[in-house]
């Protein structure tokens, strides 16, 4: 599934309580090997995306992050564009 986490200038149009909402998320997204994702259900189309649903539903924006298992370390200081949950 998808899930995006924008940043603080793409939400310039949103109330401030979901502004912090979602940059305190955004600021708490890793690379886990099992997370709890709290966010707006969005059903998108295929085209194209790596790691989409079935049904295409994706999670934007990304309201909260909590890692439940182990951060992955191998990846900590790697960029992580263009995998299913990304920070960009």
């Amino acid at each position: 599934m998808i899930a995006e986490a924008p940043r603080l200038s793409c939400t310039i149009g949103a109330k401030p309580a979901m502004r912090h909402a979602m940059a305190i998320a955004r600021s708490h997204v890793r690379l886990c090997r099992q997370a709890k994702i709290t966010g707006v259900a969005f059903f998108d189309f295929k085209h194209g995306q790596t790691g989409v649903a079935p049904n295409a539903i994706e999670l934007h924006p990304i309201l909260g992050f909590h890692c439940l298992t182990g951060f992955l370390r191998a990846y900590a200081d790697k960029p992580h564009r263009g995998q299913a949950l990304t920070r960009d």
